[in-house]
């Protein structure tokens, strides 16, 4: 069993420039899992982000 809130099945629904805008301002009724959303993504986007920049560094020895 998939673990989906609400907040996702909410943002399958609707537009993809809709997501852009959810970017900036949690969907009302929604701010607790708008945020978590968020971090995880910015979580994700670090570990990425760290992954590139130690593989760079591996080249470059």
């Amino acid at each position: 069993m998939e673990d989906k809130s609400p907040l996702t099945d909410l943002t399958s629904q609707l537009p993809p420039e809709w997501k852009w805008a959810a970017l900036f301002s949690a969907p009302e009724g929604f701010e607790r899992e708008w945020r978590a959303w968020l971090g995880a993504a910015a979580h994700e986007e670090e570990l990425s982000l760290l992954r590139w920049w130690s593989r760079r560094a591996d080249r470059a020895a």
